[in-house]
């Protein structure tokens, strides 16, 4: 690990999912103004709709961290009011993404079978279930990103520089890929 190689911060941004999710809260703010849809249903939905589309637009202006790295390690987010998940890099098998459909990607680390143990990650059967399901043991190590393409390239030469001894894995194939 280089521990002077400048920490990397992956952070969230403007896609094409969050313009749709814009566009269907205007289409079905505006079916509430036909005819004949009670004043009471349709207010309460106007809120919720209204703030849900507001929500879209301000939460990628604004920018969250979504994946950290640095000397130390890998930091992932846990919560809006809860510190930061920190998995050292001793503790790290691979970093790993996948896309999904929809566009985004889901980003973080594959913890070792010890580090799973030792915070009670394989304890609980809906994670162990999702764990299986993808084929990896990411579960709660992983977190959701949105973002252009060229920023999880950034991402995967920033591990290279910081750790790279490494590997990265598209979970979506199961290929790790060493540094060249």
């Amino acid at each position: 690990m280089s521990s002077t190689a400048p920490p990397f911060e992956l952070r969230l941004r403007w896609t094409r999912n969050n313009t749709q999710v814009i566009a269907l809260a205007i289409g079905v703010s505006a079916c509430m103004f036909v005819p004949g849809v009670p004043l009471g249903l349709a207010i309460p939905a106007w809120g919720f709709l209204g703030l849900f589309g507001l929500f879209a637009t301000v939460l990628p202006l604004m920018g969250p961290v979504v994946l950290r790295m640095d000397a130390e390690g890998v930091a992932l987010p846990q919560g809006p009011r809860r510190r930061p998940r920190v998995v050292a890099w001793a503790d790290v098998e691979a970093v790993v993404s996948w896309r999904v459909r929809g566009g985004s990607h889901w980003v973080g680390v594959v913890p070792t079978a010890e580090y799973r143990r030792r915070t009670g990650l394989d304890t609980r059967r809906g994670l162990r279930w999702m764990d299986n399901a993808i084929g990896l043991p990411v579960a709660r190590t992983t977190t959701n990103w949105d973002g252009p393409p060229h920023e999880l390239k950034a991402m995967v030469a920033a591990l290279w520089r910081i750790a790279p001894q490494t590997p990265w894995i598209d979970a979506a194939h199961h290929t790790p890929t060493a540094r060249d």
